[in-house]
């Protein structure tokens, strides 16, 4: 259910991490940090990427369910990816490219398809966040970052960051969520100030 994520390190410092789990199991925490939400990824209407995975599932309900295989494409000044994996919720196709500059990146979003959703944006930080001026604000030991979104102000969210099974430490969600008919572009800036 990470399809889209990323890990980003600034200046040798994790800046947005994968939160990792601290259980297996089919309850609780365990359900919630394999799942979209616990990852820095493109969520609509609170669902999951791809539907969940059975082992009586055949090769070929798994293509037709989960879409294409992920594409990956670079450029000058980043990356892509492309999938198909919100098909079924009426979202022929998710786009996240990443483009850096000196002073930060952007992630551009686009969602084409048709209806209206409710699309967030997460990002975990194992730093201390605050909300100023309609952004998050990270107080990162490499310096402060900014993470803005297309007017869309953040919220944030506890979460625990496992570093072992059953060992995590704080970690916070920066939540940018709101309605959209589709098809749907946005833009997360992340900046040093």
């Amino acid at each position: 259910q990470d399809a889209g994520s990323f890990d980003i390190h600034w200046r040798g410092v994790p800046l947005f991490v994968d939160l990792g789990r601290g259980a297996y199991g089919e309850t609780g925490a365990a359900v919630l940090y394999r799942s979209a939400l616990a990852h820095n990824g493109l969520i609509l209407d609170g669902a999951d990427p791809y539907p969940p995975n059975k082992p009586y599932y055949d090769d070929g309900f798994r293509r037709r369910e989960g879409g294409a295989p992920p594409e990956l494409t670079r450029a000058n000044d980043g990356v892509a990816a492309a999938f198909g994996d919100y098909r079924r919720l009426g979202a022929a196709k998710v786009i996240r490219r990443w483009r850096f500059a000196n002073d930060g990146f952007a992630v551009e979003d686009r969602v084409e398809g048709q209806g209206r959703r409710r699309i967030a944006r997460r990002l975990h930080t194992p730093w201390p966040v605050e909300i100023a001026a309609g952004a998050a604000l990270i107080r990162a030991p490499a310096g402060n970052i900014r993470v803005r979104a297309d007017g869309i102000a953040p919220s944030l969210c506890s979460m625990t960051r496992w570093t072992a099974y059953g060992e995590g430490s704080p970690a916070t969600a920066i939540v940018f969520e709101h309605a959209a008919a589709l098809p749907w572009d946005g833009v997360l800036r992340v900046e040093k100030i």
